[in-house]
């Protein structure tokens, strides 16, 4: 996992980034030098204190219970560690620039074309592991997915010596403001405010109507889902992917 974080940050960063870390606990604004300062300054305060205020968030203690027990959101990854699992290396067809919009959550037109060039032997999933960490789906996930409404650009996936299997990329095209930054713990690449290293993560008040499969607006690597979203792609397949309750979800030790 923390290889995979690697990976997907030197994809944001164009294939750049510092070799130092700074640790920060993250406000609920766009994190500047400036504001990152201020908090790196108070850490020892932030951690001798009690958890922050609901407040600080806009939220009142009542909504924020209410949205506990109302708002159930997992973290849907296609990556698993599971071995035995066809686990994607290579996809030709798909340059740097279309990898960070697709990490983002922007849709490609042209769509190009992809083929799965190289891959780990092992037994091909409805979700396949893959190098970047994009959703690669088969056809009973992309069915599910297609009968939500939710605004998905699904981009065909051939695999090589491997003509019998049809693939996808599902490309998620929303995107949500979803994370709490002032209770959750992460950490930045020096210079930047790309995010790294998440230990903790927290959630907003998420409104109802929002779509059942989102980027995180915060950290849109993140992909959301609602829990009757993810009970449906439990029930379509055996290997829907990865779902991890966001508060549970790190990509540290």
């Amino acid at each position: 996992m923390r290889r995979l974080s690697w990976i997907i940050a030197l994809v944001l960063m164009g294939c750049h980034c510092g070799p130092k870390k700074r640790e920060v606990y993250v406000t609920h604004r766009p994190l500047g030098k400036a504001i990152a300062a201020q908090i790196a300054g108070a850490k020892n305060a932030i951690d001798a204190a009690p958890a922050p205020a609901i407040g600080a968030t806009c939220e009142t203690q009542e909504q924020a219970v209410t949205s506990k027990h109302k708002q159930q959101y997992w973290v849907w990854s296609a990556y698993s560690t599971e071995p035995g699992m066809t686990f994607v290396t290579e996809i030709a067809g798909l340059d740097g620039a279309d990898a960070r919009r697709l990490l983002k959550g922007e849709a490609l037109d042209p769509a190009p074309r992809l083929t799965v060039k190289d891959y780990n032997p092992g037994e091909f999933t409805d979700a396949l592991g893959g190098y970047i960490g994009l959703l690669v789906l088969a056809p009973p996930l992309v069915e599910v997915l297609q009968a939500t409404g939710a605004r998905v650009q699904l981009l065909p996936l051939k695999v090589a010596r491997r003509p019998d299997l049809q693939y996808a990329i599902a490309n998620v095209l929303e995107r949500v403001p979803a994370l709490d930054l002032a209770r959750s713990k992460l950490t930045t690449f020096a210079g930047t405010d790309v995010i790294d290293r998440v230990e903790r993560l927290a959630l907003r008040t998420i409104a109802a109507d929002a779509p059942p499969v989102f980027h995180a607006a915060e950290h849109p690597v993140l992909i959301l889902v609602n829990d009757e979203l993810r009970q449906r792609l439990q029930a379509a397949s055996s290997n829907p992917g990865v779902l991890t309750p966001v508060e549970e979800w790190r990509n540290v030790d």
